[in-house]
């Protein structure tokens, strides 16, 4: 069977985090509205999946750890009555360490949920404070604690390049993360977006060449907790890749469900209008829709495949200009695969546009 991969939207969340340009809302008491019309979708786009074997679930946000346990249990009791799931299917959520519960937890793991990504981003809690985070390192320690007690395969965000953040701040951040000793971590550099409060605020972030300093730091002390880097900002102990994440990078089928979800499924990449009332009045016209063709497919595939550290084969590439790359340390070619360094992963984009333009 063809294999597929579900993302759930759940767009909802206590307050809007100060750097978050993810769709998302505040007003808790449309979760049921919401609920329905997931659970509706679902059972519409199942139809065309009867060849499909669900091999990843991701439930993302917003803040899914706010959805009721009795929420989440009509969530996945339609997941597995309308679709075919595989019994070894990757299935992740994220939480916020501000609403974790026991309950919650012990119908996660009922439920068949065997990963759990948590938000930290920082262990200094002024840091925490200035990025509009609802939890301080008391209450994630509490959350994590939980979590570990019941699964044994966690995601722990991160970020640098904050506001005033130091070399020494965050390598205390990532001798925290050695404690914690999580199997998956994700490294995001902040970036500020225009519609987000952080913009308004004018604080001023490190200069590009903290920045990668920042990087390299957290590239190497991850590695050295033996959490290996496979993707530009992602690292995890052996074997425990996001699967779900790697459909995305290595061109796999994919659906999207709740409002901002986007899909790529039979050759078409589409998504969702960022709207909840209209999602919640079951319309589910789709916007953005592409076909993609098997030229765009080739390219992309050169795209997301240089974000991983396997690279890509370098007979796809334009010969005469990787030597640039090579000679100035921001690439390798090993076993025939054409890599990016720590050095050329922190200014990956031009280079992907370089080598795809």
């Amino acid at each position: 069977m063809n294999k597929l991969g579900l993302y759930i939207h759940v767009p909802f969340c206590l307050q809007k985090c100060a750097y978050c340009d993810f769709y998302s809302v505040t007003d808790q008491n449309l979760q049921s509205g919401y609920v329905d019309s997931l659970l509706c979708q679902m059972e519409r786009e199942s139809k065309r999946c009867e060849s499909y074997l669900v091999d990843t679930i991701y439930i993302g946000g917003g803040t899914p750890s706010l959805l009721r346990a009795d929420d989440i249990e009509r969530i996945f009791k339609t997941i597995h009555a309308q679709f075919c799931v595989s019994d070894q299917a990757e299935v992740t959520i994220e939480v916020n360490p501000s609403s974790v519960t026991q309950e919650k937890v012990g119908v996660y793991a009922a439920c068949g949920v065997n990963r759990v990504s948590i938000g930290l981003q920082s262990s200094h809690d002024e840091e925490l404070a200035m990025l509009g985070r609802l939890h301080d390192r008391s209450l994630f320690e509490k959350a994590y604690d939980l979590l570990r007690y019941q699964f044994q395969n966690i995601n722990i965000d991160i970020m640098y390049g904050l506001p005033y953040q130091t070399l020494t701040q965050l390598a205390k951040t990532l001798d925290y993360i050695a404690v914690l000793q999580p199997e998956h971590v994700s490294a995001y550099c902040l970036k500020v977006e225009e519609r987000t409060a952080l913009a308004d605020l004018g604080f001023a972030q490190p200069d590009e060449d903290m920045q990668f300093r920042m990087y390299a730091s957290v590239v190497e002390q991850l590695q050295t907790l033996g959490l290996w880097q496979y993707e530009i900002s992602n690292f995890a102990r052996k074997g425990l890749v996001s699967k779900h994440n790697m459909k995305y990078w290595s061109g796999e089928s994919y659906l999207g469900f709740g409002p901002g979800a986007y899909s790529y499924f039979t050759g078409k990449r589409y998504g969702l209008p960022r709207d909840l009332n209209v999602y919640m009045q079951r319309q589910y016209k789709t916007i953005d829709e592409e076909i993609i063709t098997e030229q765009e497919a080739a390219q992309e595939k050169i795209i997301f495949g240089l974000r991983l550290t396997d690279g890509v084969s370098v007979n796809v590439l334009p010969k005469d200009r990787l030597p640039f790359y090579l000679e100035n340390g921001f690439a390798v070619i090993e076993n025939g695969q054409f890599k990016l360094t720590t050095k050329g992963f922190f200014v990956s984009n031009s280079i992907l546009c370089d080598l795809i333009d």
